[in-house]
């Protein structure tokens, strides 16, 4: 291991000969911290930051749903170690992501004082997704979420206001993580009223045609540890997989020092200790 590497991982030295050798050393990191955090379900949210076609910038709060490691075949992406989330079509973020699906990705872990930043390109898996592999993706990601988060998915249109809130028990649901209205679940299903006033039986079994998958792809990896003098940080440039005058772009605005190859996965990622 490189003495970047060590560095970065403070006893990452042991850790990473113990770790699985597909995995690259910012996964571990990131593993790392969420495994330090368990007990505090706010370590899983993150900040997504997108941007419209005309330049304007949006920031969100997200929940990191875990990595999308596994796929065969040709893709557009690379089948490694894809951030998830979720989200609503009608929401705004799909709007810009359809004109512009670069983004940027930020957590921060309060015991251990590390923030990651993950610069990529996003992939939004709707309902009219045709490759197989990615549809199913979709289908596992809607099962694995509360029912009170799949709940949200059949409510009203995100961004829509609403009218007389004042004694209203509204909720704005998030990405799907909390319940928006005040429906009843019954037996993996909600009861609404359709026209008439007879009731019908939301199927919450299937993805809502609103539900998207959404995972970022990360090409380059920001890991500054803010404990200790001098604060230390360092950037992983993916090496493969991306056009290159993206990664030169990336790799451009950091500091020139010599560089060090991941000797966990030597072929896809690049390391360098940056000047915090």
């Amino acid at each position: 291991m490189s003495s970047a590497e060590a560095r970065a991982s403070g006893d990452g030295a042991e850790r990473a000969a113990t770790a699985p050798a597909t995995k690259p050393l910012w996964v571990q990191e990131l593993n790392r911290n969420l495994q330090k955090h368990k007990r505090d379900p706010t370590s899983k949210y993150m900040q997504l930051a997108t941007a419209t076609a005309d330049g304007d910038v949006s920031c969100r709060w997200v929940v990191f749903r875990g990595f999308l490691e596994a796929l065969s075949g040709e893709h557009e992406f690379e089948p490694h170690h894809m951030l998830k989330m979720i989200t609503d079509l009608r929401s705004t973020k799909c709007t810009e992501i359809a004109s512009n699906r670069r983004a940027e990705v930020c957590v921060y872990f309060r015991d251990t004082r590390e923030q990651l930043r993950f610069k990529g390109v996003l992939k939004l898996i709707d309902k009219s997704e045709t490759d197989a592999q990615w549809a199913r993706a979709r289908t596992v990601q809607w099962k694995q979420i509360s029912d009170g988060a799949r709940q949200a998915f059949f409510g009203p249109h995100p961004g829509l206001p609403i009218h007389g809130f004042e004694g209203a028990d509204a909720d704005d649901g998030g990405d799907g993580d909390a319940q928006r209205g005040d429906s009843a679940q019954h037996d993996g299903g909600t009861q609404d009223k359709a026209e008439g006033g007879v009731e019908k039986k939301q199927d919450l079994e299937t993805p809502a045609d609103d539900f998207c998958l959404l995972v970022l792809q990360p090409y380059r990896v920001d890991h500054l540890f803010l404990k200790g003098q001098p604060q230390r940080r360092f950037v992983h440039v993916r090496n493969t997989g991306f056009d290159a005058s993206i990664r030169a772009s990336d790799a451009a605005a950091a500091v020139e020092v010599p560089r060090q190859v991941d000797t966990v996965a030597p072929t896809e990622w690049i390391v360098e200790q940056v000047i915090a």
